[in-house]
């Protein structure tokens, strides 16, 4: 009858698009297969990207030993005999001379070492990573 549409046989008919035309499923099953490359590709250059983060951040020039004892040899020295003693084993870390009592932040860094000193500028307590 007149309200029956005769489609071609040759495709698969998916539905009507945004503008009202039929679409089919050869146009779908390409789209599809290059969503699935876009992925592929999306998901190789997020691994690659992880795996050079992790290199990096795991590289012994930016970060100290997680098992780093406190500086126990800097007792006594001045604070910047300490820090130059810390410098030249580890020239990665950032070390921060501190009059004791001051305030400080609260964040654990491992990339720092704090060296307090005294009113005279001396060490009194072992340096720590942190």
């Amino acid at each position: 009858g007149p309200d029956r549409l005769d489609l071609p046989q040759t495709r698969h008919w998916t539905g009507l698009d945004s503008t009202g035309h039929w679409t089919a499923g050869k146009n779908s099953r390409r789209q599809a297969s290059s969503n699935s490359s876009n992925m592929k590709l999306l998901s190789s250059f997020l691994l690659l990207l992880s795996l050079t983060l992790l290199a990096h951040a795991t590289s012994e020039k930016t970060l100290a030993p997680p098992s780093l004892p406190p500086f126990a040899s800097c007792v006594g020295l001045t604070g910047q005999a300490c820090a130059d003693l810390i410098r030249e084993d580890y020239p990665s870390l950032r070390v921060v001379i501190i009059p004791e009592g001051s305030p400080v932040t609260r964040d654990y860094r491992m990339d720092r070492v704090r060296v307090f000193v005294d009113e005279s500028g001396i060490v009194q307590g072992a340096p720590r990573l942190g």
